[in-house]
């Protein structure tokens, strides 16, 4: 199936210089924006850690490091494994976190603005400066890619109903943007509605979403499509033609290339096993590379992709991913998995506590639902189910039809411990 989508390049406004840590952060981690992170961190969280869940993961371009994100903060890793180095804190929710060809940046999506917006960072996490300038929740980026020639980000955003008219099952559609480093408005490369705000380009929204992009060369990126059955998809960005790469009976997400464009790396679905898939790009060949990987986001809103963020090693003979709570090193083609083992130290502040103590009279319940109440034969009790336990209580001997009675000699009929 083809695809036409007419990508038109404009001329790019600047954005404001990039301001030191100190502002983009606040006292609180938060924030520069008009709005900020509203919530004041009064208790500290450490500990030490050997795992995480949903990590994303790039390799740097000369293959020594790995950046990743663990719980809302950014991490430095040799990629030999051993103690991992945060780069980014605070209250803000840092995430999918990809090296700029040169390995000297980081871009990466955040709320520290008080929103989800795409931020890039020296691979230091010195100098964050933000990108986009989407204000409000609702609208998410997610994947952040580096163009070939490091001066832009290819990011998936879902531009919400309001500017695409369209929603997925109750979810706005994710489209291809592009952000130069040099700053300006995003250029929008699939999808929309030309006369949205902030936003150039001309196509007609043709799919219901776009997620994980990747570059395949200069000008043609490799994407996965969202809802229930995912494909991957190519765009020419040259042209505008977005043409599918995957049969519509099989699922395809988060499509990575090998450096040397010979491997081409997806996860899909193996009965109800998310796995990762092995396709020699020349010949078609597909193999399983492996067979029981993190399970995918299909099911759910896509707010940090289909699945985790994934790379190739600088020489193709390799891929880093995470699952099971772990890195790994997987050979390419033969799929054997070394571990990279870390440890790495989580230290913030965290907000005042959400639990809160209430006076209970555990002598007297007042019950406020009463289910499947039947009469005895000779009208004289009644048994329900209160509290999901079995009682039985005597009613009056004179009772009125449509008045409220009094029941008396009320008493649990089950002595069980479980309901």
């Amino acid at each position: 199936m083809l695809t036409r989508l007419v990508v038109a390049l404009a001329a790019l406004v600047m954005l404001a210089a990039p301001a030191p840590i100190a502002a983009q952060r606040g006292a609180g981690g938060g924030s520069t924006g008009s709005g900020g992170l509203p919530l004041v961190p009064t208790r500290p969280l450490k500990f030490t850690t050997d795992e995480g869940t949903w990590m994303s993961v790039d390799v740097s371009p000369d293959g020594r490091t790995l950046v990743f994100d663990l719980l809302g903060d950014l991490y430095t890793l040799p990629i030999t494994g051993g103690t991992a180095t945060r780069i980014t804190s605070g209250q803000a929710f840092d995430a999918m976190p990809s090296f700029s060809p040169d390995g000297k940046q980081v871009a990466f999506v955040s709320d520290r603005s008080g929103a989800p917006n795409l931020w890039v960072a020296n691979a230091d996490g010195t100098q964050p400066r933000q990108l986009s300038r989407t204000e409000g929740f609702g609208y998410d980026y997610v994947s952040p890619t580096w163009t070939p020639d490091g001066n832009a980000v290819v990011v998936s955003h879902n531009v919400g109903p309001a500017q695409t008219g369209l929603t997925l099952r109750g979810f706005t559609p994710f489209e291809l943007y592009l952000y130069p480093i040099a700053g300006g408005v995003g250029q929008r490369l699939t999808g929309g509605d030309p006369n949205a705000p902030g936003v150039t380009g001309r196509n007609a929204f043709t799919a219901p979403a776009y997620l994980g992009p990747r570059f395949a060369g200069p000008q043609t990126i490799w994407y996965s499509s969202g809802g229930q059955t995912p494909q991957l998809f190519t765009l020419d960005v040259e042209t505008g033609k977005s043409v599918r790469r995957s049969t519509p009976r099989i699922i395809g997400m988060r499509p990575i290339l090998s450096p040397d464009h010979r491997w081409l790396v997806y996860a899909t679905r193996r009965n109800e096993q998310t796995s990762l898939r092995l396709r020699e790009l020349a010949t078609g060949d597909e193999r399983w590379l492996v067979r029981n990987a993190q399970h995918d986001q299909i099911a759910t809103k896509t707010t940090r992709d289909l699945m985790p963020g994934m790379a190739f090693t600088p020489d193709s003979k390799a891929i880093v991913t995470s699952y099971g709570g772990k890195f790994w090193k997987v050979a390419v083609p033969s799929g054997e998995a070394t571990p990279i083992p870390f440890t790495a130290d989580y230290d913030e502040l965290i907000g005042a506590s959400t639990q809160f103590s209430y006076a209970f009279n555990d002598s007297t319940v007042t019950v406020r639902q009463i289910r499947w109440p039947r009469l005895s034969p000779d009208g004289k009790r009644v048994a329900f189910i209160a509290l999901d336990r079995l009682w039985v209580a005597d009613l009056p001997v004179r009772r009125v039809p449509g008045q409220t009675v009094a029941a008396t000699n009320i008493h649990r009929l089950t002595k069980f411990d479980v309901s």
